[in-house]
């Protein structure tokens, strides 16, 4: 493959949008929104748009699947199974795949499905986009890191190619495991107690307290990462506390978006994957524990009130 033509998206919440509205303004490819026909008719019945202004994307369905150059996955956890078997029809041998989403299992689970594939890792920082009603709204776009285990794998230069031709802000870092830990420990602070107590970026940009709570899970996580080999430091949660005073105070984390409209969050990929591997570590995880069962009581809790109406 001397260069990317055709590129589908899975995902049009908060991330897939802005993405999505970059990479439909890009001459040179030709890009698709690939979901199954229900979906296809949610988003033509309540189009998205982006700060305001519409966006018009095309829509592919798996019937009328072709083979994608490169496949940028940016859904929730809980929803991977279904888009694996999305994806099925449009990943060729050539295929390269780029995951947007939070955590850190994606890649390995993607990876066990389309074993032909390149995967890449990747991860969003710097952006503070809301979704609602069809609205996506942002101050910060974000800029993608990503890589490959093998640093001169050809994918990773054609992927920087096209971001370059559609304006995407990006990085290859050095250390790209390092990065993916340090934006996971990030999910695991801010967006497992933003979610609890339901908080914008505000009262933590302001108050001390309900840091020390994030604080207290992402030291757990740096644990774990010691523990796996991987190069994260205490003094890389000062590297956050910049990134979080850069961020729109009246934005919020996309768990806490999800706990306020009562949807199913992340905590499984978050809490979950922190308490399952530190055992095996024999790490204790007390802070991760109190938000799991926190944050899986309130589901519950809106489960029930949904069921009573």
């Amino acid at each position: 493959m001397e260069q990317i033509n055709k590129v589908g998206l899975i995902g049009l919440g908060a991330i897939g949008g802005i993405v999505a509205e970059k990479l439909a303004r890009t001459e040179a490819i030709a890009f698709s929104v690939l979901a199954d026909g229900k979906r296809i008719d949610r988003y033509l019945n309540n189009p998205i748009s982006i700060n305001g202004t519409p966006l018009y994307l095309e829509y592919l369905a798996p019937e009328n699947a072709a083979h994608m150059d490169l496949i940028l996955v940016a859904v929730k956890h809980h929803h991977l199974a279904a888009t694996i078997e999305t994806m099925k029809s449009f990943v060729g041998p050539n295929t390269i795949i780029l995951s947007l989403m939070n955590g850190i299992v994606s890649e390995e689970i993607l990876g066990q499905s389309f074993p032909t594939a390149a995967i890449l890792p990747a991860m969003i920082v710097k952006i503070d986009a809301v979704r609602e009603a069809g609205n996506v709204r942002f101050s910060l776009p974000g800029i993608i890191h990503f890589g490959h285990e093998n640093p001169n794998h050809p994918a990773i230069a054609l992927v920087s190619d096209l971001f370059t031709k559609s304006g995407i802000d990006f990085v290859v870092p050095e250390d790209l495991d390092r990065d993916m830990w340090w934006k996971f420990m990030i999910n695991v602070g801010i967006n497992q107690v933003s979610a609890v107590l339901q908080a914008p970026y505000q009262l933590f940009q302001t108050e001390v307290l309900p840091n020390t709570l994030v604080d207290a899970a992402m030291v757990e996580v740096i644990a774990l990462a010691q523990a796996e080999g991987v190069n994260l430091k205490q003094s890389d949660m000062a590297e956050w506390k910049k990134v979080l005073m850069s961020l729109h105070p009246a934005m919020k984390t996309s768990m806490c978006q999800d706990m306020e409209a009562k949807r199913k969050t992340e905590v499984e990929a978050f809490a979950g994957v922190v308490i399952e591997r530190a055992k095996k570590a024999g790490i204790k995880t007390p802070t991760n524990e109190m938000l799991f069962a926190a944050i899986r009581s309130m589901e519950l809790k809106n489960q029930m009130i949904a069921k009573s109406l």
